[in-house]
C-alpha cells in the first residue's frame, strides 16, 4: 500500500508542476471539493480588463479525493484556469458530491451541472451503455484503439450524446473487471479459463444482463445477483464464492482481506465519459473551446498512464498478500473473446444494439483476436 501511495503522490506532484508552472497561488484559482461551493453554478460576466467572459463551472466526478480520476480532473481545472488567465474557473466535486452518475448526467443535459467525468448512463437509450459490452477490449492499448478519437465508437457515441444535449470529449477507463474469489469449488482451480468446463464456483454479478451472460454462458461459472452493499457479507458467509465488477485495484483496496484468488479475466472495461453541456460548450469562444478540449484530452491520457501503473502495482500487492493471481494467456483470452463475440454479441448484442452496430464493433476488435 505504501508503494501505491508513493506512486499516486508522485503522479499528483508531477502533473501539478506540468499544469501549474508559474501560476499564482491565490484564492481566485480553481477549487477542489474542500473549498468549492456545494451549490454548483455557471456564471458569465464581462471582464473589465480583457472584455472576455468569465465562467465558473462545476466538474462532477465519482472517485474519492485521492483517486487517479480526481487528481487528473483537478490538474485539468488548473490548466484551464491558467491558460484562460483566470477567465474560466472549474471547481472539481469528487466522490459523487453532486449526486450519483445518473443524476449528474441528467443535470449536465439540462445545464444545472456543467461538466462530468462519470460512468455512461443508459437511462434514455440502451446505446448509452454500450461501453460496458463484455470483451470490447481487454487492455489499455485496445481501449485506446476502440474508444480513442477517430474510432468508429468515438464518433458514433459523440453523435449519440449530442442528441441529448451533451458534448463528449472522450473516454477514460477505471480498469478491467476480473473475478475476486474466496472459495474455489470442485476442480475449478484446474479449469479457470476453460470456456467449455461447467464450473461450480458461484460468482456474484451486477444487475447487467450482459455481465450475467458473460459469466454464466461465456465462462460457464454459475452466477447470482447481489446488491453491492451486501456483497462483502455475502462472500464472507458463503452466499456466493466470488464476485465480478472490480479490477485488480478494487480487489486489493476493498476485498484483499477476504479473497484468496484473483482471476484477471477482464470481462469488461469500467468506462467513463468526459462530458459537458453542449449548448454551453458551443456558446464559448473558440479559444476557450480549444483550451478546454485540449485539457480534457490530456487529462484522459494522463489518467490512463497512471492507471497502468496502479494496476501493475495492485497485482504485485495482491501477490504480496498471498493471494493467488491468475492471468489468461494470449491464446486463452483470444478464445474467450471469440466466444463472446459469437455467442453474446451475436445474440443479445444484436437484439440490444442492432446488427449494424455489432458488425462495426466486430470489425474493430477482429485485430485483437
Amino acid at each position: 500500500m505504501k508503494k501505491f501511495l508513493s506512486i499516486i503522490l508522485s503522479f499528483a506532484l508531477v502533473l501539478s508542476l506540468v499544469a501549474c508552472g508559474g501560476s499564482k497561488n491565490d484564492t481566485s484559482g480553481p477549487k477542489s471539493d474542500s473549498s468549492a461551493s456545494n451549490s454548483p453554478s455557471e456564471s458569465s460576466s464581462a471582464d473589465a480588463k480583457s472584455g472576455n467572459p468569465t465562467y465558473t463551472f462545476s466538474f462532477a466526478g465519482i472517485g474519492g479525493t485521492d483517486t487517479i480520476d480526481t487528481i487528473a480532473m483537478q490538474n485539468a481545472a488548473d490548466k484551464i484556469f491558467e491558460q484562460t488567465k483566470g477567465d474560466v474557473k472549474v471547481n472539481v466535486f469528487p466522490a459523487s458530491q453532486l449526486g450519483d452518475y445518473i443524476q449528474v448526467y441528467d443535470e449536465i443535459m439540462n445545464g444545472s451541472i456543467e461538466m462530468g467525468l462519470i460512468p455512461p448512463a443508459d437511462t434514455y437509450d440502451s446505446f448509452g451503455g454500450i461501453p460496458y459490452l463484455p470483451y470490447l477490449c481487454t487492455n489499455l492499448d485496445q481501449f485506446r484503439t476502440v474508444f480513442g478519437e477517430g474510432s468508429w465508437l468515438y464518433d458514433k457515441y459523440k453523435e449519440f450524446q449530442a442528441g441529448y444535449g451533451v458534448h463528449n470529449f472522450g473516454f477514460w477507463t477505471n480498469g478491467f473487471t476480473g473475478f475476486g474469489i474466496v472459495n474455489m469449488k470442485g476442480d475449478d482451480i484446474d479449469h479457470l479459463f476453460d470456456i467449455e468446463y461447467p464450473h461450480k464456483t458461484l460468482i456474484r454479478v451486477p444487475g447487467l444482463e450482459s455481465q450475467k451472460i458473460a459469466v454464466s454462458e461465456i465462462m460457464k461459472y454459475p452466477s447470482t445477483t447481489i446488491p453491492y452493499a451486501d456483497l462483502y457479507s455475502a462472500m464472507q458467509t458463503g452466499v456466493c464464492d466470488g464476485w465480478v465488477g472490480g479490477g485488480a485495484y478494487s480487489n486489493y483496496s476493498v476485498m484483499a482481506d477476504l479473497i484468496h484468488y484473483f482471476l484477471d479475466l477482464r470481462t469488461s472495461t469500467d468506462a467513463y465519459v468526459c462530458i459537458m453541456n453542449k449548448d454551453l460548450f458551443d456558446s464559448l469562444p473558440a479559444e476557450y473551446q480549444e483550451i478546454i478540449s485540449t485539457a480534457m484530452n490530456e487529462m484522459i491520457e494522463e489518467a490512463l498512464d497512471a492507471l497502468q501503473i496502479q494496476d501493475e502495482q495492485a497485482i504485485s500487492d495482491l501477490q504480496a498478500l498471498g493471494i493467488e493471481v491468475f492471468i489468461p494467456t494470449d491464446e486463452e483470452m483470444s478464445a474467450i473473446m471469440s466466444k463472446a463475440i459469437k455467442d453474446l454479441w451475436g445474440t443479445w448484442g444484436v437484439e440490444t444494439y442492432g446488427q449494424d452496430v455489432i458488425a462495426q464493433l466486430s470489425k474493430e476488435v477482429e485485430q485483437f483476436i
